[in-house]
């Protein structure tokens, strides 16, 4: 479970992180639903939809990994 907004990747990571943050009544009247759950679940369902994509390995088609040892460029580290 994360323990922060930032470590959080799907709606599930939110809601635990709500969960655990939040004074119980409050929680469950944000996370509540009414009688059959029917938008509730429609709800969720459209959640599913998206996806909490991170910044990581963002961009890495034009990596240089190359250094610079006593002014010569070298392709490897």
């Amino acid at each position: 479970m994360p323990r922060s907004l930032d470590k959080c990747s799907n709606v599930d990571d939110l809601r635990d992180l709500a969960r655990r943050r939040l004074p119980g009544p409050i929680f469950h009247y944000i996370d509540g639903a009414a009688d059959d759950e029917l938008t509730y679940r429609r709800n969720m369902a459209a959640y599913d939809d998206y996806d909490l994509v991170p910044n990581i390995l963002n961009g890495v088609a034009d990596i240089d990994m190359s250094v610079e040892v006593m002014g010569q460029k070298l392709g490897l580290p």
